[in-house]
């Protein structure tokens, strides 16, 4: 099953690490990838979907934080992005 207890225990433990939160929950929203063997994207042209989910995808996980400033990091790429929520535009 993915992810597993093991990868769902590290993440947790680097995202409290990274934050340096004293919060006890670190929440997660788990996105697994899929395969779609009749082709791409057919699903937005109204068509069939026999679309497969693979033991891959995209794991979010966050602490909840009263703060205005987001900070966004990734085990994939070097640049880390922060923005405030209290400083975005109307639109």
């Amino acid at each position: 099953m993915w992810p597993t207890q093991e990868e769902v225990v590290a993440l947790r433990r680097e995202v409290r690490n990274l934050t340096n939160s004293t919060h006890p929950e670190v929440r997660m929203v788990v996105s697994p990838y899929r395969v779609c063997p009749l082709g791409a994207h057919i699903d937005h042209q109204g068509g069939p979907v026999s679309a497969i989910a693979i033991t891959m995808g995209v794991l979010l996980a966050f602490t909840p934080t009263s703060q205005p400033m987001i900070q966004i990091s990734s085990r994939n790429f070097d640049d880390k992005f922060s923005f405030r929520m209290d400083a975005m535009p109307d639109e």
